[in-house]
């Protein structure tokens, strides 16, 4: 299991669960969440919407807007096209732990 990861990344779908093409002018972004590990996928909390086109994706967790707790996490990212239709998640699992920080005063004597 990962621990503190640093990024997300991705390759986007090439094709839709009919096995049709799916381009990437069908694609309108990502959306990439998370939720406790174990909880059910209603749980899933949007951390970045409908993001990116490209079919490649690396999404730096510095990017978001709140830094993501300490605990066991699962990520998750999903396809949405053009006409707002959402793939399942893929998932994966990551945790945050918090170090304490450094002894301060440390002498040698």
């Amino acid at each position: 299991m990962i621990v503190n990861p640093t990024t997300f990344s991705w390759d986007g779908a090439t094709q839709r669960v009919d096995d049709t093409d799916y381009l990437a002018t069908d694609r309108k972004g990502y959306d990439l969440a998370i939720k406790p590990t174990g909880a059910a996928d209603d749980q899933f909390v949007v951390i970045m919407g409908v993001i990116s086109t490209d079919q490649h994706y690396v999404a730096p967790l510095a990017d978001l807007a709140n830094p993501i707790e300490k605990g066991a996490w699962t990520a998750g990212v999903r396809e949405v096209d053009v006409y707002d239709i959402r793939s399942d998640w893929a998932e994966a699992d990551f945790v945050m732990e918090v170090a304490p920080k450094p002894p301060t005063n440390f002498i040698i004597a």
